[in-house]
């Protein structure tokens, strides 16, 4: 959901003019749980249209979890492993956006990690 690039619901959303930043995490992690939030900012045109940006958001969230479901119960082999494919690719763009975040930040100070 946090993905800006094409065919994202971020740049929809962004062509659309409804917002102009859009982010996502777990708020709550726990093993047997995790709460997701998603933060916006819109703009006034999206602050007047902000159902339909409820509803874009939502319907990512029933892709993402239709196709899980799908690599998961596919009829047979080559659809559960084309929806299997569409999650290793986001997982990959992920993880790689993720690392180059990682190194890219500057070490904080030692005394950040004293209690």
């Amino acid at each position: 959901l946090g993905h800006e690039g094409p065919g994202s619901s971020f740049a929809a959303l962004q062509d659309a003019g409804y917002l102009s930043s859009l982010s996502t995490g777990s708020r709550i992690a726990a093993p047997d749980q995790t709460l997701l939030q998603i933060d916006v900012s819109l703009t006034e045109d999206g602050e007047t249209h902000w159902t339909k940006v409820v509803e874009t958001l939502f319907q990512h969230c029933r892709l993402l979890y239709q196709t899980a479901l799908t690599a998961r119960d596919g009829k047979d082999e080559t659809e559960r492993s084309a929806a299997l494919n569409d999650l290793q690719r986001m997982w990959g763009e992920i993880s790689s956006l993720n690392s180059m975040n990682f190194h890219q930040t500057s070490p904080s100070a030692a005394y950040s990690f004293a209690p």
